[in-house]
């Protein structure tokens, strides 16, 4: 879009739109800004940024009055969709030494579309982004709140990583650690589980015991 250089006694700036649309790592990416831009930082409307592939769906207004070298620190409200599963999150983060972004993250997560009641998920964790591979650092924890599906009463569970969980070729990939504080039943109950929960992308596999 038009776009203009300015000379000042502070330096040369950079003042117009820009529009993103293409491909970005693997995501559709789409969005746009206006604003201005120098030496010293950004100033003008927030930065909008939507990323979609087959399972991810995302858009975020990013405000860019922070905006400024050498770590460029940024704040961002998101919402989205990880396949049937509708997102918000918060998150806020800067740029290291190594190129590398990094930061905490925040998220609920809507898990209508497969419980008739309850459910919500909470994440919390600290977050990386480098050479393409989205990664929550261990100890990010999951907690999903009680739930009814049909006649059945899901009590409450949480999730912990004991490994970084890596998103990258559509999937997720690392160890977490279960308890599920169980389920009842019309005719039967089951206890409290504890054990892990190998991710392998679209693969997982669980070694739970149940507590007496």
């Amino acid at each position: 879009s038009n776009s203009q250089l300015l000379w000042s006694p502070d330096g040369v700036h950079w003042q117009g739109g820009v529009s993103l649309a293409g491909q970005w790592q693997g995501y559709r990416l789409g969005g746009g800004w206006r604003g201005r831009a120098g030496a010293d930082g950004v100033s003008g409307e927030p930065l909008t940024v939507r990323l979609e592939n087959a399972d991810l769906s995302v858009e975020a207004p990013v405000p860019v009055a922070e905006l400024k070298p050498p770590y460029w620190p940024v704040q961002a409200s998101l919402k989205g969709r990880y396949q049937r599963l509708p997102f918000q999150a918060r998150m806020s983060g800067r740029r290291d030494d190594h190129g590398a972004w990094a930061g905490s993250l925040d998220a609920d997560v809507d898990a209508a579309d497969y419980l008739d009641q309850g459910g919500t998920a909470h994440l919390d964790g600290r977050w990386q982004w480098h050479d393409g591979v989205f990664t929550l650092a261990r100890g990010a924890a999951i907690s999903v709140a009680q739930a009814v599906q049909g006649k059945t009463l899901l009590k409450p569970l949480s999730l912990t990583a004991r490994t970084p969980l890596h998103y990258q070729d559509g999937g997720i990939h690392g160890q977490l650690a279960l308890r599920g504080e169980g389920l009842v039943a019309e005719r039967w109950e089951l206890p409290v589980l504890t054990g892990t929960v190998n991710l392998d992308g679209q693969r997982a596999r669980a070694e739970l015991a149940a507590k007496d």
